[in-house]
């Protein structure tokens, strides 16, 4: 099983890291691989939560388009 989980986890990673915005990245590891909360990210990134929100809805919709 942990190694399943490493597998998804390389896997989620390799497509976070297909993304030019380092904004991007940042959030979507953040939420995904570290598994916090939009209202943590937002006060480690200096965004406000609702930033926080349009750039992980961004982020996603470029992924979902790869």
């Amino acid at each position: 099983l942990k190694k399943k989980g490493q597998a998804i986890k390389r896997e989620i990673l390799d497509e976070i890291d297909t993304l030019d915005d380092p904004r991007y990245c940042s959030i979507l590891e953040s939420f995904f691989i570290d598994c916090l909360t939009m209202e943590e990210i937002a006060d480690i990134e200096g965004y406000t939560e609702r930033h926080i929100y349009r750039l992980y809805n961004e982020a996603i919709s470029i992924l979902a388009e790869i």
